[in-house]
């Protein structure tokens, strides 16, 4: 799981990961072989990606939808799930969610997952979907013109879709809260479509 440095645009440095697997599937796989489990594991992750988008990308679906998997863990872009709007102290605030997208997501790659397991004679993958966390800088704005938090610092006020929840009493909560009733509601949504064996991580709620 060790990386090696290669110049990237402009000279940076990037890292390519060697090997069939790193990071925390690589963990999780270690985790598994040391218990003596006989798991297949494999990870997607594009950057800012949701779960609809990744559903209409003709390359990373059929990975994810293929028959082979038990279980598949959905997690969305941390944003999306919250509502389009709030409100902070008497005033509506936009953020940048789109719950409506976000319940289409999981429902398409569901959708996806269980007609190939049908197709190929198999019993539906199970599906969790892992709550994200609150963000701190959704929350709270910095002091420090030299050290901004998510493009906001001293001399901005909050209440913009970058900073939706500042102002609020208890920010990180409520943001919380947001996300977790969010996460179920798109759990029950795809369960009332048949999908029985969907469930929820609470991590962000930890």
């Amino acid at each position: 799981m060790a990386r090696s440095p290669t110049p990237g645009p402009g000279g940076a440095l990037k890292f390519t990961e060697p090997g069939p697997f790193g990071g925390i599937p690589g963990i999780f796989l270690k985790l598994t072989q040391e218990a003596g489990l006989n798991y297949n594991v494999s990870i997607d992750t594009i950057s800012s990606a949701t779960l609809n988008g990744t559903w209409g990308n003709s390359i990373n679906l059929p990975v994810i939808s293929t028959s082979k998997w038990d279980h598949v863990v959905l997690q969305e872009q941390s944003f999306t799930p919250l509502p389009t709007t709030i409100t902070v102290n008497g005033q509506s605030v936009t953020t940048r969610g789109n719950p409506t997208n976000f319940n289409l997501g999981v429902q398409r790659i569901i959708n996806s997952l269980h007609t190939n397991d049908a197709a190929a004679g198999r019993p539906d993958a199970a599906v969790t979907l892992y709550e994200t966390q609150p963000l701190a800088s959704y929350s709270y704005l910095s002091s420090n013109p030299a050290a901004p938090i998510f493009g906001s610092s001293a001399g901005i006020t909050g209440g913009n879709n970058n900073q939706p929840y500042v102002g609020d009493l208890d920010p990180v909560r409520r943001m919380a809260r947001d996300l977790h009733n969010s996460y179920e509601t798109a759990a029950s949504n795809a369960n009332a479509l048949s999908h029985s064996s969907v469930d929820v991580a609470l991590a962000g709620d930890a």
